[in-house]
């Protein structure tokens, strides 16, 4: 699936890329958009004109799939800000556990709403919390959850900035606990994903980093401006630009840090 800013949601087909079918999902752009590991919904983000109000409105939504050639089905809506009388900050990305059981913003004024909930689905009191230990901070570029089994609920959530990576432990409870893994850096938007071991990469120039919730993984040599990185089964797909005058160049690396043997030249 792939969402826009005029509020379009394409869905295509996994082998050919070409569309099967297109949908409204907000009527005034899409933000942020995710796909749980089960393939079945899709979670989204995007802005809502409110009568009465001058200015659009941040909206959750949960969709329910079902015939490929089919729109999806909306089952969820929620406000992501409650508060009517301070200007909404922007959110800048979003993670959804695999069971629906957590769902978590990150916000360019810094911090992150979480919603916890036993049924997404059902449960009639949803509501995203800011998450204490986050409270201040700089503009979050990505939110990603662990999950210690597929399917089941996560075990942790990393927060990426541009400034610093955290780990947050048992968000949105009492016992909740926030830990630096780095300080020195982090990632820029669409350069942090999690690989199938449930490891936080984030690439940066210089290198791509591996980060687990309680210590710093491998660190593989990988020069370029990174544009863009994903997990693809068992490596990590990165977008560079070698040179400012050049197209970006994708390309990637295996779980053993050894480069693909093979690169594609992207121009505009």
């Amino acid at each position: 699936a792939a969402a826009d800013a005029h509020g379009w949601c394409h869905l295509l087909d996994g082998g050919t890329l070409a569309e099967r079918t297109a949908f409204v999902m907000h009527d005034g752009g899409v933000l942020c958009m995710a796909t749980p590991r089960s393939g079945a919904h899709l979670v989204s983000v995007g802005l809502e004109a409110e009568a009465g109000s001058p200015t659009s409105r941040a909206v959750l939504r949960l969709w329910q799939l079902g015939e490929p050639s089919q729109p999806p089905t909306c089952v969820r809506s929620l406000k992501v800000f409650g508060d009517k009388t301070l200007p909404e900050p922007a959110v800048t990305s979003i993670a959804v556990a695999d069971d629906l059981s957590q769902v978590a913003l990150g916000l360019d004024r810094g911090g992150v709403l979480l919603a916890r909930s036993a049924d997404g689905l059902r449960e009639r009191f949803l509501k995203l919390k800011p998450l204490p230990t986050l409270a201040e901070g700089p503009p979050v570029t990505a939110v990603h959850l662990a999950h210690q089994a597929a399917g089941g609920a996560p075990a942790e959530l990393f927060v990426v900035s541009r400034e610093r990576l955290v780990a947050v432990s048992g968000g949105g409870l009492r016992h909740e606990r926030a830990r630096t893994l780095d300080d020195g850096g982090g990632a820029a938007p669409g350069c942090s994903c999690l690989n199938d071991e449930g490891y936080l990469v984030v690439g940066r120039p210089e290198a791509v980093y591996f980060h687990a919730a309680d210590e710093r993984g491998p660190c593989f040599a990988f020069a370029g401006a990174k544009r863009a990185l994903c997990a693809y089964g068992g490596y990590i797909v990165a977008a560079t630009a070698e040179r400012a005058d050049d197209g970006d160049v994708v390309s990637g690396v295996d779980a053993d840090g050894d480069a693909t043997a093979d690169a594609v030249q992207v121009y505009d």
